[in-house]
């Protein structure tokens, strides 16, 4: 299954797939694609509490960005590898739909980016909306980011179980909200690769 463009490049033209069932069970391997020009874009957005991807998701930036958000208003499970269409492709997106109140747990049972990285994975968001995100497998991307709201309960929070490769690891405190990653061995000795930084001193 393929979402998003293939030739229409249109400026500002956009694809976006809506999930906010229960359950929603995508078979057999689904690409999303982005487009050549830089206004496109193509998304996936998951709002139910289980999503499985039987074949994987394979994320395909051009110009345009591919993107996967991960935004339901309660606890969510998703299930299946995710990669980009090459190395650096693809963004996934981890917030709450609800703003001023703490995330939900959004739970990453595949590897995500161990075949292609992803280019980004940002968890909460700077202006109303927490994010947390629990990976039990293998994660890797060219950064990724945890924000805090600009509410107090506005946290970005990330747990990883296995192996975290990234450039680098941005632990954002700019607003009220604060940002917290654990990184958890319960499952085993992993290694942790990237350089890890708050986005400015003291934070």
């Amino acid at each position: 299954t393929t979402i998003g463009h293939s030739t229409h490049n249109a400026v500002g033209n956009t694809a976006t797939l809506t999930a906010n069932g229960a359950s929603s069970v995508f078979t057999g391997a689904v690409t999303l694609n982005s487009t050549t020009n830089a206004g496109s874009s193509a998304s996936i957005v998951l709002g139910g509490a289980s999503t499985t991807f039987t074949g994987g998701l394979v994320m395909n930036d051009s110009t345009g960005l591919s993107k996967l958000h991960v935004t339901g208003a309660a606890a969510q499970t998703v299930a299946g590898v995710i990669n980009g269409g090459g190395s650096g492709k693809g963004t996934l997106v981890v917030t709450d739909s609800t703003a001023d109140t703490a995330s939900d747990l959004k739970t990453f049972t595949g590897a995500v980016g161990t075949t292609n990285k992803l280019v980004a994975i940002n968890i909460g968001a700077s202006n109303t909306l927490a994010g947390s995100a629990k990976f039990q497998a293998a994660v890797e991307a060219t950064t990724i980011t945890l924000v805090g709201g600009n509410h107090a309960n506005e946290t970005g929070l990330a747990e990883f179980q296995a192996a975290v490769t990234a450039t680098n690891i941005v632990l954002n405190d700019a607003n009220t909200g604060t940002t917290t990653a654990t990184f958890n061995a319960t499952n085993g000795v992993y290694t942790v690769a990237g350089t890890i930084d708050g986005n400015g001193a003291g934070k």
